[in-house]
This record gives C-alpha cells, sequence and structure tokens, in this order.
C-alpha cells in the first residue's frame, strides 16, 4: 500500500510540475514576449511540459540522496529541459543560429525553470505548514 501511494504523490508531482511549466511558457511568451501562437508552438510547448513532468521523475529514482546526489539530479534534470528546449525550438523556429536568439531563449528558460522551482517550494513550505500546524494541534489535544 506504502508503495503504491508514494507512486501516485510522484505522479502527482510530476503532473504539477508539467502544468506549472506549460502555465508559465505561456505566461512569459504572451506577457513579456507577445508572441503569436501556432497550432506548431502550441503543440512544442505542450511536448516541452510533458517532458520536464517526465524527467522530473530523475529526481526520485534514489531515496534519501546525499546534498551532492541531490544537486547532480537537479542539475542532469535543467540540462535535459535546456536540451529539449533548444532541439525543439530550433525544430519550430524559435530560436535561430545566432547568439541573440540563443540568448533569449536562454533567459526565457531560466525565468520557467526557477518560476517553477519557486512555485514548487511555495507550495511545499505550506503543506509543510500545515502539517507541523496539525501535529502542534494534536499535541495540545
Amino acid at each position: 500500500m506504502k508503495n503504491s501511494e508514494n507512486r501516485n504523490e510522484i505522479i502527482s508531482l510530476m503532473v504539477n510540475i508539467c502544468t506549472r511549466v506549460i502555465s508559465l511558457i505561456f505566461l512569459i511568451e504572451t506577457v513579456l514576449v507577445h508572441s503569436d501562437w501556432s497550432a506548431k508552438s502550441v503543440a512544442g510547448v505542450l511536448v516541452i511540459g510533458i517532458i520536464s513532468g517526465l524527467a522530473y521523475g530523475l529526481l526520485f529514482i534514489k531515496r534519501d540522496m546525499s546534498g551532492k546526489q541531490t544537486f547532480f539530479s537537479f542539475l542532469i534534470y535543467a540540462i535535459i529541459l535546456n536540451v529539449v528546449l533548444f532541439f525543439i525550438g530550433l525544430k519550430l523556429g524559435w530560436i535561430e543560429k545566432e547568439v541573440a536568439s540563443c540568448a533569449k531563449m536562454e533567459i526565457i528558460f531560466l525565468l520557467v525553470f526557477f518560476g517553477v522551482y519557486f512555485i514548487t517550494y511555495l507550495v511545499d513550505f505550506s503543506e509543510a505548514k500545515k502539517i507541523n500546524r496539525k501535529l502542534k494541534d494534536r499535541k495540545a489535544h
């Protein structure tokens, strides 16, 4: 039972990462860049979101990782996402083969990446506060 609950929690986290990535890409691109969205671009964003969610599972391959292992897992995750973004970006014409275009895409990548990380942190922090409050109430009774 515990294993299936753990698996469901990981899947839920992966879906949450996927939806946050997709939402932030659309938000940043629409507000800051004023992109016109073609069907191919929307599909590209969806693929990036799905791969982000699936790749997030890498962070759960091994339990009880050391700080160094967690950092390297996170780094591998970021590299995978960056490679996927640039591959899709080149294929869909989001990126031209010049430094300014690549730099712009990298800035957008970092905004989305750290935006999702920040949102995830806030959600986890809020959840931890709720759990601590419940434990404190339970101890008081």
